[in-house]
């Protein structure tokens, strides 16, 4: 979740890429990642997107925790 305003979100690697939003209130984003062959590693490309593409793309990803958050909860269940 973002705050409205002027938002820069940037991949950094072997290519630096940057897209710049404004956000504005009560609206859901879309955002497109694209790996391209690197020397080193891939070179990402983020670009705007739309939920017609995310939700073909979708179909069976799950949400990702970051790991100090599935600790809390194995702890909150032994409680």
């Amino acid at each position: 979740m973002a705050e409205p305003g002027k938002h820069a979100y940037r991949t950094e690697g072997e290519k630096t890429d940057v897209l710049n939003l404004e956000i504005e209130p009560d609206e859901t984003y879309f955002v497109k990642c694209k790996i391209g062959m690197g020397i080193m590693a891939g070179r990402a490309n983020i670009s705007p997107s739309d939920q017609a593409e995310f939700s073909k793309k979708a179909k069976g990803l799950k949400l990702w925790e970051p790991k100090a958050d599935k600790d809390e909860q194995a702890t909150d269940a032994k409680k």
